[in-house]
């Protein structure tokens, strides 16, 4: 009897092998793996008893992954013929899997609430010791502190941080650092607005951070003054054990800074560095998952990227290699807030890469209001503008252009915020916009022969905005129409190129690809005609 187990994963790491390979090892099974394009696929020949035992064994210890998207099985009639090697995935240390969680809880284990468990399936790294110890007591001890008010200072493998109780931060006026450690999932959504797949994830074997907004009936505690949180589950065996006592006292959430003053500090004789990384990711529309931060990549793809000096081609470069796609024609769109952004074409009809469009910068907002005053409407829209908005016109005028670094639409978006006196940046006004639609902005490219090397009349797509303005249009309506009209560029822009080459895919990266409002349009206006591809474990910005 052949079994197919059939899982859908799309990393390019090699944990899932990792934790099947030994999980088969420890049955009576024969086995096979292979790795595919987004799937992995382990092949099971045995007796239907011990299929049972395998399936039963699978379900129990095969930890879930932010990666793991499906899985089936199959009967089949013969084997693969060849198999991929086992005898990896140990690129990246793990807290816990379920494996640890059954020895933890288990009374009668001998690992009954040892923080420092060495377990062969994930965390094999840990020099397990003796318990000599009464954790639980130990950890009873650091809940009571907290639920007395107390700030307590832990190490553990996943980080140093300051841990209080959540209603602590009602007289804290400073939060911009501070996140959130949940210690009972089932009660986020007390707090913040999250998605059934959010929540999942943060349980998953990575453990990651996601920025979460806060709910509205949370909002009228006037515990937190900022709209979003960084959430995370328990990262590690002293986390976790720690959550577990906190539960009992009712403590649903923890606060966490990495510096501050603190009451008590509990320090573990085993714990000498800090092994474990913290990623944080996000999900897009759809379910599409992009990594903000993270360490859990391959270095070769460091490397890759560390092989080009233009930030955007590396990032390009990496995307093609993480996808397979360097025998394809893909164009690539990176937008950012740190670095100059880019437009181009990877293709063996143009031997390599070619740049579609590049973002430049006026010298002065002085000089940009001269080039509207270029014609008579321009003049005309100028003066209307200066009447009805003095105050608004004079600090346009003041504002410093060498504080705008990068040549990208983040920039171009900060000036069009400073002449039309937004509070916020142009995305997070476009995110709180109520309507659906927003106005359609000029964003016009300079008239050319060919579909590369185009340049951008910045021009239009000031006087699109002040015309709004004047004609009433609202702050965050005329923000909606600047990123909404940037994604039906780059569409056009698709278009453009794909007529002279045929491509197989459009590809995004860069941190303003990563905001909800860019993915939504851009899920809406470009995935329906054409394959889109992200960076899988590399992150999408490098900070």
């Amino acid at each position: 009897m052949i079994l197919r187990y059939k899982f859908e994963y799309t990393s390019n790491n090699n944990t899932l092998i990792r934790f099947l390979t030994k999980i088969a090892n420890t049955s009576d099974i024969d086995f096979k793996i292979t790795k595919g394009e987004n799937e992995i696929n382990l092949y099971a020949k045995g007796k239907e008893e011990q299929q049972i035992e395998f399936s039963n064994q699978i379900s129990k210890y095969l930890p879930i992954s932010i990666f793991l998207k499906d899985s089936s099985v199959d009967l089949l009639e013969q084997m693969p013929q060849e198999s991929c090697e086992t005898d990896i995935g140990k690129e990246f240390n793990f807290a816990f899997c379920p494996n640890c969680l059954q020895e933890v809880e288990d009374e009668q284990s001998i690992n009954y609430y040892n923080p420092f468990i060495a377990c062969e399936m994930c965390n094999d790294y840990l020099n397990s010791k003796e318990q000599k110890v009464d954790y639980k007591k130990v950890f009873q001890e650091i809940a009571t502190k907290i639920d007395q008010g107390q700030k307590v200072k832990i190490k553990s493998i996943s980080g140093t941080f300051i841990y209080e109780k959540i209603d602590n931060l009602k007289n804290n006026q400073n939060q911009e650092n501070i996140s959130l450690l949940c210690t009972d999932l089932t009660k986020l959504a007390t707090v913040v607005v999250a998605s059934s797949t959010e929540t999942a994830a943060l349980a998953c074997i990575e453990k990651p951070e996601i920025d979460f907004k806060v709910n509205q009936v949370y909002k009228f505690k006037d515990i937190v003054a900022v709209p979003t949180l960084s959430v995370r589950y328990a990262s590690d065996m002293i986390l976790y054990l720690l959550s577990k006592e906190l539960i009992e006292l009712n403590i649903d959430f923890l606060s966490y800074n990495k510096d501050g003053d603190y009451d008590l500090c509990f320090e573990f004789d085993n714990v000498k560095t800090e092994s474990v990384n913290i990623p944080k990711v996000k999900f897009l529309q759809e379910e599409k998952l992009i990594v903000l931060k993270s360490k859990n990549y391959s270095r070769n793809l460091l490397k890759i990227y560390n092989n080009f000096s233009d930030k955007s081609k590396g990032q390009f470069m990496v995307l093609m290699h993480e996808n397979n796609l360097l025998e394809k024609s893909i164009l690539n769109f990176y937008a950012s807030s740190c670095d100059n952004d880019d437009i181009s074409l990877y293709s063996d009809e143009v031997d390599g890469f070619l740049d579609i469009l590049k973002f430049e910068l006026p010298n002065s907002i002085e000089e940009l209001f001269d080039g509207i005053k270029k014609d008579d409407t321009g003049v005309r829209l100028l003066n209307s503008y200066r009447e009805k908005f003095p105050q608004e016109y004079e600090n346009a005028l003041n504002f410093d252009m060498d504080t705008l670094h990068k040549k990208s639409i983040f920039s171009l978006w900060e000036i069009v915020k400073v002449i039309l006196n937004f509070d916020d940046a142009i995305l997070e006004s476009a995110s709180e916009c109520l309507l659906e639609k927003g106005p359609r902005i000029d964003y016009k490219l300079e008239a050319n022969d060919k579909f590369y090397n185009k340049k951008f009349n910045i021009i239009k797509l000031i006087k699109s905005g002040m015309s709004f303005k004047l004609a009433g249009a609202d702050n965050n309506t005329i923000a909606l129409g600047y990123v909404e009209s940037y994604i039906h560029m780059i569409s056009n822009i698709v278009d453009e190129v794909n007529n002279e080459i045929e491509l197989d895919g459009i590809s995004f990266s860069g941190d303003v690809f990563a905001s909800d409002i860019t993915s939504k349009i851009v899920q809406n206006s470009v995935s329906k005609f054409y394959n889109l591809y992200y960076n899988k474990d590399f992150v999408i910005q490098v900070y």
